[in-house]
């Protein structure tokens, strides 16, 4: 699904439904009707899917781990798979606000940081699709549905 954020003057928006994309379509018509001069940019985030299938992967690992916290699980899953994906993205201004902001921690340091640090918030529906594959990989009793009700990709 795609995310269109416009920022004109004052007018933004996040649609997410093709209900809330016609809606936002009028008031952008209406808009540029008023300034005769917009400037509209979209951006593809994460799925509504992919969310979910990165909820229900952090639910079974916290099932299937006794003394685990969902904390300790989101913040895991974000330090072993999110932080690596993110670094290896072409991105140098993300590769060294990682590298710069976990240097010298050690791994409960690194663990906590995880809650400051924009890790899966930040990715693509590609990089989402990766990091859900990649806890999968590590952890092979999770199993998602990919029916067409609950479409996780």
């Amino acid at each position: 699904m795609l995310g269109l954020y416009v920022m004109i003057d004052k007018l933004m928006s996040t649609v997410n439904s093709k209900t809330k994309l016609l809606e936002f379509c009028e008031e952008l018509v209406d808009f540029w009707v008023e300034h005769k001069y917009i400037t509209v940019s979209a951006s593809a985030k994460r799925s509504n899917g992919q969310n979910r299938a990165i909820r229900e992967c952090y639910k079974q690992i916290l099932d299937q781990n006794e003394g685990f916290t969902a904390k300790y699980v989101e913040r895991l899953c974000k330090l072993q798979h999110g932080v690596p994906i993110l670094i290896s993205s072409g991105d140098e201004i993300k590769q060294y606000v990682f590298e710069n902001a976990l240097s010298g921690l050690n791994h409960e340091q690194e663990l906590k940081a995880m809650d400051s640090l924009a890790v899966t918030s930040t990715f693509s529906p590609a990089q989402a699709h990766m990091f859900i594959e990649q806890i999968m990989d590590d952890y092979p009793y999770i199993t998602l549905s990919k029916t067409k009700k609950n479409k996780f990709f």
